[in-house]
């Protein structure tokens, strides 16, 4: 399900906003923006001296969040986007890569491996997982380096719905790790390399907002938080442990 963005407002004790300071609004791609907006309102409220953040969720186009910033309808969005990437007007601030995993059905043949070449999954149905943007396009783009193409048997834009259809034997697919807080009990994960997929999120803010205090602290803290509480992304239940590479 798509995100829209979040409007995070400075406030100081009392729930009054600094004079003279607009409200920040910031953008959300998705569940993960979410999750670091929430975990950075906590953090920015711990180092803020009393300054908190509020964040509020709306919904977006998960497609193109840029937009809703640089026409002024969000000061900072969570976006998903290859490094190296400009965009005239915004800086782009690295949060965290978040690798993507292969999720099998439980009993499939290459369940008994702990690590999975990216190529073992070329013959396979599959299960696609995002709608067209930069999520897919780490799929497709990773594929391609090992030297094919997925064959998409079924179409999905949420991940736990994905998950439902390679539980029921419909394909295997490739989630990013931070997509499976919570996973199936019906399938196994692994993790792939040559190559490893990986999704590379920023926090995209105008270059003309980068002196405002309250802008600045919430990037602090959503750039303190990957490390502070990155979920397990090994995906790798107890019986992976003795599974030959």
């Amino acid at each position: 399900m798509p995100w829209r963005r979040r409007a995070a407002r400075p406030r100081e004790q009392g729930g009054r906003c600094r004079a003279g300071q607009p409200a920040p609004h910031v953008g959300e791609a998705d569940g993960i923006a979410r999750r670091r907006a929430e975990q950075g309102q906590r953090a920015a409220a711990q180092e803020s001296g009393g300054l908190g953040i509020r964040v509020d969720l709306r919904m977006t186009d998960p497609q193109d969040p840029l937009p809703e910033v640089t026409e002024g309808r969000a000061d900072l969005a969570v976006v998903v986007r290859p490094r190296g990437r400009l965009h005239e007007g915004i800086h782009f601030v690295h949060l965290l890569d978040d690798p993507y995993r292969a999720i099998l059905p439980t009993g499939h043949r290459l369940a008994a491996k702990r690590v999975l070449d990216l190529t073992d999954l070329a013959g396979e149905p599959w299960v696609r997982g995002d709608g067209p943007g930069p999520c897919l396009d780490a799929v497709v783009e990773g594929c391609a380096a090992a030297g094919f193409s997925p064959d998409f048997v079924v179409e999905s834009e949420d991940y736990a719905t994905a998950q439902g259809f390679v539980a029921a034997g419909l394909g295997i697919s490739l989630i990013p790790a931070m997509g499976l807080t919570n996973r199936h009990p019906g399938v196994v994960v692994r993790k792939v390399r040559k190559p490893e997929p990986i999704r590379v999120i920023h926090a995209a803010v105008r270059e003309t907002s980068l002196d405002r205090p309250a802008l600045r602290g919430l990037l602090a803290a959503l750039g303190d938080v990957p490390m502070r509480s990155r979920p397990r992304t090994s995906g790798l239940g107890p019986d992976a442990r003795t599974a030959p590479a």
